[in-house]
């Protein structure tokens, strides 16, 4: 009797561990995964009537807002509309000017407004955009180490006919970025 009784133990500490590891595996599976998505979360293309917003032949790029708080090493998330009046559809790009795109390099240079230069990160898709209609955008600021202060951004849509050079069309907006610890 003795040996049922501990053999019965011994089944339910396996039992229990196993369960005990199928919660720990969904739990890891679920932080991953909420975490996983944060840049798909900020970086997306979005209808534009989902935007409160919208930019046409007047307005041409319009930013959510004109101001905004960056935290040093967290994202942010910038929401925009560029209106394509080229005349032929066109793949629009949004950086941060002083970026270097032939280096896909999404790194920006912003002015301080106390003498200060801050590199701030601007991630966004390529979208195509059709003559006369206007393209939404969702991009990812991120600021990863300098100082704290305010800075003057200048976001740029760059529209891309793939025909010809002369006829591509840049786009500026100035945004005023905080930057706190």
């Amino acid at each position: 009797m003795r040996k049922k009784g501990s053999m019965q133990l011994g089944i339910n500490a396996i039992v229990i561990l196993i369960i005990a590891l199928a919660i720990l595996g969904l739990g890891i599976g679920f932080v991953t995964k909420l975490f996983g998505d944060s840049t798909t979360r900020f970086v997306q293309i979005i209808k534009n009537a989902d935007l409160p917003f919208s930019a046409d032949s007047t307005d041409q790029l319009v930013l959510e807002t004109k101001s905004m708080d960056l935290r040093m090493k967290k994202a942010a998330q910038l929401r925009l509309s560029v209106y394509n009046d080229g005349g032929v559809e066109a793949d629009t790009t949004i950086f941060m000017q002083g970026s270097n795109l032939a280096e896909e390099d999404p790194i920006g240079e912003c002015l301080g407004t106390e003498g200060t230069n801050a590199e701030i990160a601007l991630i966004s898709p390529t979208q195509n955009i059709n003559s006369g209609e206007a393209g939404a955008f969702s991009t990812m600021l991120k600021y990863e180490n300098g100082d704290v202060g305010e800075y003057i951004c200048t976001v740029t849509a760059y529209l891309d006919d793939n025909i010809d050079e002369t006829d591509n069309i840049e786009l500026t907006e100035s945004i005023y970025v905080t930057i706190k610890r």
